[in-house]
């Protein structure tokens, strides 16, 4: 896979992200549903709820860990996400929170572009953030 930034403005370093990308030479693509704070219920076998209600941080980082996991089981790893779409129910809590994100990628060395979106809710009310990629290989 070959990968070339398009950044006609430099805005987007600062946030580990291009505004663009052209990627070549791609062989598979996951399409990656939402990843949110989830977990097993200890209460429910079987059962998941939402984890750290309390904490958008914790999400956050429990969010990205999933994605983690998806990736894994698809034979791939932060290296090859394409594109980042965050859905958040709180846009002050993210950007205080971004930085989580940015230690996350800044550690596979790319800059995938992404899209912030502010949303009402999510499926559960527990959830602030739910995370969407794209990746290839």
């Amino acid at each position: 896979m070959k990968r070339k930034s398009v950044n006609p403005a430099h805005w987007g370093a600062q946030y580990s992200m291009d505004q663009a990308e052209v990627v070549e030479g791609l062989r598979r693509v996951l399409h990656c549903s939402g990843q949110a704070s989830m977990g097993d219920d200890p209460e429910r076998p079987g059962a998941e709820i939402a984890l750290h209600a309390d904490s958008f941080r914790e999400q956050f980082r429990t969010s990205l860990a999933n994605l983690d996991e998806v990736l894994g089981d698809a034979d791939m790893d932060r290296r090859n996400i394409l594109l980042v779409r965050f859905y958040v129910t709180d846009m002050d809590s993210f950007n205080a929170s971004f930085d989580v994100y940015k230690d996350w990628i800044d550690e596979a060395g790319i800059r995938p572009p992404q899209t912030v979106i502010g949303v009402q809710c999510l499926a559960l009310p527990e959830l602030m953030i739910e995370i969407e990629i794209t990746a290839g290989d």
